[in-house]
């Protein structure tokens, strides 16, 4: 009897998913061929995948990657906790944090775990957290897990993007904070020669005085919106502020090397870069020594103070790692859950993205043979009908309703490309979207046969 009426209410709810155009039914993928996949033996071009560079259907990639795999365990059988933490996982980490500029990395299965262990395992409901409202899913399903309700003193969203925003929000807070303490420190004043009045008073006396931290979670590049992150005006607007970067669109796909747009060694590299001028060619790397980083550290802020970063996407693997400053990896190891209670990264995955960070250091032509075939969609899409975001890999077509995303997203599959139709509660409810997800492995022909289809579809369903 319960089974059955637990059926009953899941088909209810599925039901009105589908009314409502937000159902969910992914196709089956019978076969990935570079940019193409094939679905009931039907060829498609993918503007749906992540794999940035190419690597997840690179033959060679996956050699390397069997390689690997021949040579190490395939397995770590347990929580770094449990058992210890292996060599190759310690090299792996080590390296990662020495080659993005940091003190400390550690390793996860996912990067929705990565963003939980940071922000349940660093922050408490007694910091206060500025976001930005489009952050992606993880990040907001760990402030939720705070217990702390956006709206309150501690717990602050601002508009996508609006850093003027989030400086007065920022101010507001802070100008409360002072006040606040002004009038504890008088109590303390007056309490050191009467006797408090009360239960509170008594407790204020005794407590130190304490500033919360105050931190900022953001996107480097957003999963949905396809924006990038200015963070010099991010750092203008907090200075102070504790920011948690999430790289995981950026890291291979952008930067220096692929560091991305946030990592300390990537706005060392770029301010490098912009500082030579002379004997070098624009966009020639050259990665600046230990001294030079020291020098162009002084005077100003340096990179984001947690990059959350995957490997899933560009880098052409699966798990996640965090880049942190020292003594922060000791912390989460003993206050975050998905530390404590995860199995380990295997150490033949160590091995691959070891392989993987080295591989798209020299992928610079592929990087921008990307940046080139987004411009080029811009363009071709420049007098679109819809609102058209993003400066990357990532477009986004602002649709608007649900059901009406999810016609053109099957009208476009129907021609051969697979469009993914972005809707609630992936983003805002009634602004459906079509992300658009370059690659290196599309062509111009790709890409001006997609601009075609979705011109021509905007007109049909104009008109229909």
């Amino acid at each position: 009897m319960t089974n059955s009426a637990l059926s009953r209410k899941l088909a209810l709810r599925l039901e009105s998913m589908r009314t409502a155009g937000l159902h969910r039914n992914p196709p089956r993928i019978d076969a990935r061929h570079g940019a193409h996949i094939v679905i009931n033996g039907i060829s498609h071009v993918n503007f749906g995948s992540n794999d940035y560079l190419g690597l997840g259907t690179c033959a060679q990639w996956q050699r390397t990657v069997q390689d690997c795999f021949a040579a190490h365990a395939p397995s770590a059988s347990s929580s770094r906790l449990v058992t210890g933490h292996l060599a190759e996982t310690e090299l792996l980490e080590s390296s990662f944090a020495a080659r993005f500029g940091y003190d400390e990395c550690l390793f996860f299965p996912s990067g929705y775990q990565a963003n939980m262990a940071v922000i349940t395992g660093l922050l408490t409901d007694a910091d206060a957290i500025f976001f930005d409202k489009r952050i992606h899913a993880s990040m907001a399903h760990a402030l939720s897990a705070l217990g702390t309700a956006e709206g309150g003193p501690n717990l602050c969203g601002y508009a996508h993007g609006d850093l003027a925003q989030l400086q007065r929000k920022l101010r507001r807070h802070l100008d409360g904070e002072n006040a606040q303490l002004l009038r504890d420190t008088a109590l303390r004043a007056h309490n050191t020669t009467g006797s408090p009045t009360n239960t509170e008073a008594s407790d204020r006396q005794n407590a130190p005085a304490y500033h919360a931290a105050v931190a900022v979670l953001t996107e480097s590049l957003f999963s949905m919106d396809g924006d990038a992150l200015n963070l010099p005006a991010l750092h203008a607007a907090a200075p102070d502020a504790f920011t948690i970067v999430d790289e995981a669109h950026a890291v291979g796909a952008l930067g220096p090397g692929g560091l991305g747009l946030a990592s300390h060694r990537a706005v060392q590299f770029n301010e490098l870069a912009n500082g030579l001028g002379k004997g070098q060619h624009k966009g020639q790397h050259k990665w600046p020594s230990k001294g030079q980083g020291k020098e162009l550290g002084k005077g100003s802020r340096k990179g984001a103070d947690i990059v959350v970063g995957t490997l899933g996407k560009a880098l052409g693997l699966f798990g996640a790692f965090v880049l942190m400053p020292r003594g922060f990896k000791e912390f989460l190891t003993n206050f975050a859950a998905p530390v404590i209670y995860s199995t380990a990264m295997p150490p033949a995955f160590a091995a691959c993205a070891l392989a993987a960070v080295d591989r798209i250091a020299t992928m610079d032509a592929e990087r921008a043979h990307l940046a080139r075939l987004g411009a080029l969609l811009h363009t071709l899409l420049a007098d679109y009908p819809c609102p058209v975001h993003g400066n990357a890999h990532i477009i986004a077509v602002e649709v608007g309703e649900e059901n009406r995303a999810t016609r053109m997203a099957a009208a476009l599959r129907r021609q051969g490309m697979l469009v993914f139709a972005a809707r609630h509660p992936t983003v805002p409810a009634g602004q459906a979207i079509l992300r658009i997800s370059l690659t290196a492995a599309h062509t111009e022909d790709d890409i001006m046969r997609l601009a075609t289809a979705l011109h021509t579809l905007t007109g049909e369903l104009s008109a229909s």
